[in-house]
């Protein structure tokens, strides 16, 4: 499956948010009106929301603005990426059964919702939160949200999440 790509507009307004420039968000949102992208509304609000939480808004506003596919890849990165935190044994487990699925949606293989459910069964709450999800961007937004509220990191969860999506905005698969 070919991967969207990501308007090089877009694209540099998100390493700017990444930045940490606020701004870039109303910029970013202006962008994807213009493109007609459906997100266009929720990254304007972020900006706008009186309770702007930095890294975690500036994030979000991003993923809002990445193709799907991007997205559930990131997903299922931040899910990886946590579990090797926590030390984790994710050999034969559900972790990577879930991430293995999950990884084939964002190569854009469907999954019925009764494989879902069978993916799903005894799996921890926070893999229900964003497996279920209907788009990648609302996986990607539930997984990263999901790991900063139980995350004790100080700081160093939400910086990686930060280099994984500019790693993905630099690479070839958001070639433009």
């Amino acid at each position: 499956m070919k991967r969207a790509s990501i308007d090089p507009i877009v694209s540099r307004h998100c390493l700017a948010v990444l930045d940490g420039d606020k701004d870039a968000i109303l910029l970013l949102a202006d962008r994807l009106q213009e493109l007609g992208h459906p997100n266009a509304d929720r990254v304007r609000e972020l900006h706008n929301h009186p309770y702007f939480c930095a890294p975690r808004d500036e994030s979000v506003a991003v993923l809002l603005a990445l193709p799907g596919n991007m997205c559930w890849s990131l997903a299922c990165d931040f899910a990886d990426h946590w579990m090797t935190e926590i030390h984790a044994d994710t050999s034969k487990s559900k972790h990577s059964q879930i991430v293995q699925g999950c990884r084939g949606r964002a190569r854009g293989l469907q999954m019925s919702e009764k494989q879902l459910a069978q993916l799903l069964e005894g799996a921890p709450g926070y893999y229900q939160s964003w497996v279920k999800a209907t788009t990648g961007n609302e996986a990607a937004i539930n997984a990263l949200c999901g790991i900063l509220a139980f995350s004790a990191t100080a700081g160093k969860e939400p910086a990686w999440q930060h280099r994984r999506i500019r790693e993905y905005l630099l690479s070839p698969e958001a070639s433009f």
